[in-house]
């Protein structure tokens, strides 16, 4: 099974470097701004529609396309800008697709995808995971002021021109800190490659088999996941999984004042049971238990009770479906005689009559 790592950054970030260190270890890479000039050249499909539309006066005396004067009136109008883009991408992204289904014929283990506006473009979900070389905003001027002779309005042009690197490091699955010298940069890519190494292969619930490719990403949770869809290359089977970053340690206050670690997963069993057979998706309930975590993050607290949880996933699905609300209530409240089923019956019907 063949594992594409996308690769991505903001400019001067120090992708080449990172290519520079992935060539060394014999990995192939499939660099988008090579394959960005290749449609580019006379006679090739991306080289007439840029022509058409942006005029000859971007053209060499030999009719190639000058690359600086385009980028000149490119990235100081962003209409233009997405025009190049919607002519581009498709093109970018289908020569894409056709290299790395000849390496995953060839059966190659690791691939990078080197993609500078990979986000941007939605080559993410071509990616197995994405890998964000990051940098600090005084750095990245400094460095690109420095290799392309701009000014510092110059630079800042062309960094404003990308989505913020903050952005970018939020739906990474893997960041690496460009801040030092090229050796310390190509330590950190070597503790990565033996990370991936230990995670890329991930074994399908079904079959049990490390055979699994994934089908597509897509940010969770307002970016604070990542969701991927994932199929089985033994026996099909497709399943979901979620990358979320990894937070401080959260108690649970239990009601005899024992205490235990907060366990999403159980909430998440409790407001399924509470739904079954009702039109809601799987998709609505992690959202819906994703929002209960944030909840309780916002506050800032360490510990927090069982009874709290439970009010806030009540009010979540009073939200969501009156069915599962009162369901969820008379297992949570635990009434002791109908009257107090009646009232919590009572209370939803007078949330409606105010709607």
């Amino acid at each position: 099974m063949t594992y594409f790592l996308g690769l991505t950054g903001g400019i001067a970030s120090g992708k080449s470097t990172a290519d520079e260190f992935f060539e060394k270890q014999n990995i192939p890479i499939i660099d988008s701004d090579l394959i960005a000039h290749q449609i580019m050249e006379v006679g090739q499909k991306g080289y007439q529609a840029i022509v058409n539309y942006f005029g000859s006066n971007i053209l060499n005396d030999d009719q190639t396309i000058n690359r600086h004067k385009l980028g000149g009136i490119v990235f100081n109008d962003k209409t233009k800008l997405k025009k190049l883009n919607e002519i581009t991408h498709p093109l970018v992204h289908q020569k894409i697709k056709q290299q790395m289904e000849r390496y995953r014929l060839n059966q190659e283990k690791l691939v990078v995808v080197d993609v500078p506006l990979l986000f941007e473009s939605g080559f993410e979900s071509l990616c197995d995971g994405v890998l964000v070389i990051s940098i600090s905003p005084k750095l990245q001027v400094k460095r690109l002021m420095k290799r392309n002779n701009f000014t510092k309005e110059e630079a800042l042009v062309r960094i404003n021109n990308q989505m913020p690197l903050s952005e970018k490091e939020k739906r990474a699955t893997y960041v690496v800190a460009n801040t030092g010298t090229i050796d310390d940069l190509e330590k950190r890519l070597s503790d990565l490659l033996q990370k991936i190494g230990r995670q890329r292969k991930l074994e399908c619930p079904n079959c049990h088999k490390n055979a699994s490719r994934v089908i597509d990403s897509r940010p969770s949770d307002e970016n604070r996941a990542i969701r991927r869809r994932r199929e089985c290359e033994n026996c099909g089977f497709r399943f979901t999984t979620f990358e979320r970053v990894e937070r401080s340690p959260l108690l649970v206050i239990k009601n005899d004042g024992t205490r235990e670690a907060f366990n999403r997963d159980k909430i998440l069993h409790g407001v399924m049971m509470a739904a079954q057979k009702r039109p809601i998706s799987s998709e609505q309930l992690d959202t819906l238990v994703d929002h209960v975590e944030n909840e309780i993050r916002k506050q800032g607290l360490n510990e927090i009770s069982s009874k709290d949880i439970g009010n806030l996933v009540m009010k979540e699905l009073a939200n969501l479906d009156d069915v599962a609300y009162i369901r969820f209530a008379s297992i949570y409240r635990q009434f002791k005689d109908v009257s107090g089923f009646m009232e919590a019956m009572e209370d939803m019907m007078a949330k409606h009559d105010k709607e």
